[in-house]
C-alpha cells in the first residue's frame, strides 16, 4: 500500500484534518534525449560486428553469456542462470526458467511468459559445444566434475558468474570494442608511487540493449511479431510492436533518402 492510500484513509476516518500527500506533485522523470538514446543502443550493424569480434576472444563464461546476449536475446539473469540442463545442443534448443537477480541467487523469471524455450541457430550451438568441452578441462583441472547443473557461464572458480561482477567487466568490454566510452578520467598516483587512471561516467550500452539488438534484427529479417514476442519473453505483444514501430520508422527514412539519392541522379 502506498502513503497517499495510507494518509487518504486516515482523512476518510477522520484521523487527521488533510492528506498531506495531496499537496505532493508527481516527480517527473527527465526525457532521454535522442542522442542518449543512440548511445545506449547497438544498431543492427554494431551487433553484427560485435559478433565477429566476440568469435575472436578467448572463451570464458562472461564472453558466452554476451554471446547469448546477442544470439538469442535473453536477459542478463536468464543468461547467467542458465545450466547445461537447459542446454539441448543435438536438438539446438534453450529452455529458460531461472535468473539470477543481484541477490546472487537463482529465483523464477520476470513473468510467466518468460518461462519458454527457444531454437537456437548452428552457428551459436557450435560456440556452446566448443566452450562446454573447454569448460569440462577448466574444471577437471580445478577437480569440480561438470555436471547437468552445472552454470554455463560460470566463473573462474567453476560457480555462477556475480552479477555486479560480470556488469563492471562487460562495461570495460564495450569500451575495448568501441561501443561505448567513459566521460571522465582522472590520473592519480597510487601509494607504491604507480601512476594510474581512474575512469568514470560510463556512457553506452547495457546488457539489454543486446536483448533489444536480438530483436531488431528479428524484426529487419521478417520474423512477425508474435514469435518474436514468443522468442524474447515479452508479456505484451505491445513491447514488440514499440521494435517494430522504430524499425518501420528507420526504414521509411532510408526509403526517403533512396528516392532522395535517385531523383538527385536524374537532375
Amino acid at each position: 500500500m502506498k502513503l497517499s492510500q495510507i494518509m487518504r484513509k486516515a482523512f476518510l476516518d477522520e484521523l487527521i484534518n488533510r492528506n498531506p500527500c495531496d499537496a505532493v506533485e508527481g516527480i517527473k522523470r527527465p526525457k532521454v534525449s535522442q542522442q542518449k538514446r543512440r548511445e545506449t543502443r547497438i544498431t543492427k550493424e554494431q551487433a553484427l560486428a560485435f559478433v565477429h569480434k566476440i568469435k575472436q576472444e578467448p572463451q570464458d563464461g562472461r564472453i558466452v553469456a554476451v554471446w547469448l546476449g546477442v544470439a538469442t536475446g535473453l536477459r542478463r539473469g536468464e543468461a547467467l542462470a542458465l545450466v547445461w540442463e537447459d542446454v539441448d545442443l543435438d536438438n539446438a534448443r534453450l529452455r529458460i526458467r531461472k535468473q539470477l537477480g543481484k541477490e546472487k541467487i537463482l529465483k523464477d523469471p520476470k513473468t510467466a511468459k518468460s518461462r519458454r524455450t527457444i531454437s537456437i541457430d548452428k552457428q551459436t550451438v557450435e560456440f556452446l559445444k566448443q566452450w562446454k568441452a573447454r569448460q569440462h578441462d577448466m574444471f577437471s583441472a580445478a577437480s569440480v566434475e561438470q555436471q547437468d547443473d552445472s552454470p554455463v557461464c560460470s566463473n573462474e572458480l567453476c560457480g555462477f558468474l556475480d552479477p555486479d561482477n560480470f556488469s563492471r567487466w562487460r562495461r570495460k568490454f564495450y569500451v575495448k570494442e568501441g561501443l561505448a566510452h567513459y566521460a571522465n578520467e582522472t590520473r592519480y598516483v597510487d601509494k607504491r608511487g604507480v601512476e594510474r587512471v581512474k575512469q568514470t561516467g560510463y556512457v553506452g550500452p547495457n546488457f539489454h540493449a543486446l536483448r533489444r539488438a536480438q530483436a531488431t534484427l528479428l524484426v529487419a529479417g521478417g520474423v512477425d511479431p508474435k514469435t518474436v514476442q514468443a522468442r524474447l519473453g515479452h508479456e505484451s505483444l505491445n513491447t514488440t510492436l514499440n521494435i517494430y514501430a522504430e524499425e518501420v520508422g528507420e526504414n521509411d527514412r532510408k526509403a526517403a533518402d533512396f528516392m532522395g539519392e535517385l531523383l538527385r541522379s536524374q537532375c
